[in-house]
């Protein structure tokens, strides 16, 4: 009979606490970032090949620049609460991009949970290295 090993958060490398609960819903922030960004490419383009380059392109440029700049991981000299900032004002231009080609409402929820999880992060942020 095998047996289940838990691990406790910070061996999974997502802080404990509320902290680490901030950190699961950015992730999940940047997600919709990426969808919202499909959208307004899907939206946005003229003909039916402009609409594949750009609902392909924007959220592929989005994640090149979000991995150089603003993921926990990046190697760039920026602290954290840096990366925490840029990171919101990345997701920020997705909410409005997204909110260019509507849904509106669904635009509006992404930029308050992006707001609100950018301050969480930034006051519980204790030193945390991702």
């Amino acid at each position: 009979m095998t047996r289940e090993r838990r691990h406790a958060p910070g061996e999974l490398g997502i802080p404990p606490g509320g902290f680490g609960v901030a950190v699961v819903v950015r992730f999940l922030l940047e997600l919709a970032s990426l969808a919202a960004l499909a959208w307004w490419g899907v939206r946005t383009g003229s003909d039916d090949l402009m609409r594949a380059i750009l609902a392909v392109g924007a959220p592929l440029v989005f994640a090149v620049v979000w991995g150089l700049v603003a993921a926990p991981k990046a190697r760039n000299g920026l602290s954290m609460r840096a990366r925490w900032a840029i990171g919101g004002a990345m997701m920020l231009l997705a909410a409005g991009a997204l909110a260019m080609v509507g849904p509106v409402e669904v635009a509006i929820v992404l930029a308050v949970l992006v707001v609100v999880d950018t301050l969480t992060l930034l006051a519980l942020d204790t030193g945390w290295q991702g």
